[in-house]
């Protein structure tokens, strides 16, 4: 290969390289997920294999129905004004059917350690909740930061439906 030729190749490669430098970096930037606008986060959400389907809650505030591999959550989105530009967004599921002994005793166990979510349980409803406040603020965060607060709260969801099963 003559000397010409190499430059054309270095060329090349530094044109590709350069391209792929750009592309990566758009990527990187791309449009923030904010609980001020919920088609940011469906969004994110269906780019990343979830299903997510706008819905309003029961007040008319935004509501994400999401799940994936079989489990279902939903994601609300709180503290709006006029059912929209919300503050922040509150992932949530739930499991009826509880008996009392096991949701007390579930309750305060789960509690008692450091877990990404919280428990509650409502005897009233023999309900157990599984919830996460997600706070994005204006600015918004990264689909990957989403993801990834999702994916713990899945995990969270996981070890709760084992717990739970293992109450028959």
């Amino acid at each position: 290969m003559d000397v010409l030729a190499k430059g054309r190749v270095a060329w090349v490669a530094l044109l590709v390289w350069g391209a792929a430098l750009i592309l990566g970096a758009g990527s990187a930037h791309a449009a923030p997920v904010t609980a001020h606008d919920a088609r940011t986060v469906a969004a994110a959400l269906q780019d990343n294999g979830f299903q997510a389907k706008l819905d309003k809650t029961e007040d008319g505030d935004p509501m994400i129905l999401s799940g994936s591999g079989g489990n279902r959550f939903a994601l609300i989105f709180s503290s709006c004004t006029a059912h929209a530009d919300c503050s922040f967004i509150e992932m949530v599921a739930f499991w009826t059917g509880v008996e009392p002994a096991m949701g007390s005793k579930l309750t305060t166990a789960w509690n008692s350690e450091e877990n990404f979510s919280g428990v509650l349980y409502f005897p009233d409803r023999r309900q157990v909740s599984l919830y996460h406040y997600l706070i994005t603020g204006k600015d918004g965060i990264s689909a990957e930061s989403l993801v990834e607060s999702v994916g713990y709260f899945m995990e969270d969801f996981a070890n709760i439906g084992d717990k739970l099963a293992k109450q028959d």
